[in-house]
């Protein structure tokens, strides 16, 4: 529904990044980390320091599909 895997396959080039696919959990976890003030660089961080975004980006998404469920069926989710 929101479009979390994008394929952008009208990139003539082979390998370029533009034709992977994008994982939400990263994308919404980079997000989330480049919001820090002072944030380095989510490709230079270990991965220790990158599973605490990566755990808050899938409880976003997981409460994204809830909500558009409870959409669906016409129920106003509370927060």
């Amino acid at each position: 529904m929101y479009g979390y895997i994008v394929n952008k396959t009208k990139q003539k080039q082979p390998g370029h990044p533009m034709n992977e696919k994008i994982n939400p959990v990263e994308a919404v976890a980079k997000a989330f980390y480049d919001l820090q003030d002072g944030a380095r660089g989510w490709d230079r961080e270990p991965e220790v320091l990158k599973e605490p975004f990566r755990e808050y980006a899938r409880a976003a998404i997981a409460l994204l599909h809830q909500a558009e469920e409870a959409r669906q069926i016409g129920i106003t989710p509370s927060l």
